[in-house]
């Protein structure tokens, strides 16, 4: 059992003295690490289900799922492009209820498709936003000529 406890940091030895076999010390380490794991991955799945975009960037919103995604896999945790993508259309306001009804109806659309998808969608809403504004500009603009 000697040979653990030179691959065991200092912050840790602490946690495994009096283990009287090597079984013990993994079988503590593991007890530790792994109720660590779970409230991580807990904490990290509440974090998942109540994501919104609100003034965030499509872009950063979409950053800060995958980044929570990533994390779930580095605590073992299983994570199916479904997940995140049920995570990216229930935190979009709205103006996306449209091409959320597509991208819900598809029997199995991967994550970066939605994406796609919820980008598209974005660029056409600021497209008509600009527009329906240069339009009433010019209507205004028009009104006024014809008032003088």
């Amino acid at each position: 059992m000697g040979w653990i406890y030179p691959t065991i940091s200092e912050s840790v030895i602490g946690q495994v003295v009096g283990c009287q076999s090597s079984c013990d010390v993994w079988s503590r380490l593991y007890r530790i690490y792994c109720q660590q794991s779970i409230a991580r991955a807990l904490q990290l799945r509440n974090q998942l289900q109540a994501i919104k975009k609100g003034s965030d960037s499509k872009s950063d919103f979409v950053f800060k799922i995958k980044n929570i995604g990533d994390a779930l896999i580095v605590v073992g945790e299983e994570v199916k492009d479904r997940d995140l993508v049920i995570c990216l259309v229930n935190g979009v306001g709205h103006d996306f209820d449209a091409i959320v009804d597509v991208i819900t109806t598809q029997r199995y659309i991967s994550f970066e498709d939605a994406q796609y998808l919820l980008m598209v969608h974005e660029q056409r809403l600021e497209h008509l936003n600009s527009s329906s504004y240069l339009d009433i500009g010019i209507a205004s603009a028009h009104l006024a000529s014809n008032n003088f």
